[in-house]
């Protein structure tokens, strides 16, 4: 299990080189707060996230043709292209794979 986690970390870290903000925090008043109560001020915070959260938490911010994360990347961040990309995703899955490639 260790291995896994260096593995999935090292690969985070990959993914943090692809585009400019992904570490780049925000302030409080810019964080993107989670129904579940937890508080996010970095994209890589979001891309970690995603990976733990639950099916309800991510179906109450993306949901029909609402996508919160995405609005969060294009209006906080500035990343239009990815947000654009990120608004057609419907499952967690999918936007866990698109933060990876990008």
């Amino acid at each position: 299990e260790i291995q896994a986690k260096l593995e999935e970390f090292k690969h985070i870290n990959k993914t943090a080189h692809k585009f400019k903000s992904f570490n780049t925090k925000v302030l409080d008043e810019y964080a993107f707060r989670l129904v579940d109560g937890k508080i996010l001020y970095s994209m890589q915070e979001l891309f970690i996230a995603l990976n733990s959260m639950s099916d309800d938490t991510f179906y109450f911010h993306v949901s029909g043709g609402k996508n919160d994360f995405a609005n969060w990347v294009r209006d906080v961040f500035f990343e239009k292209e990815l947000a654009d990309k990120m608004q057609s995703v419907k499952t967690k899955k999918d936007l866990i794979e698109l933060m990876r490639e990008h």
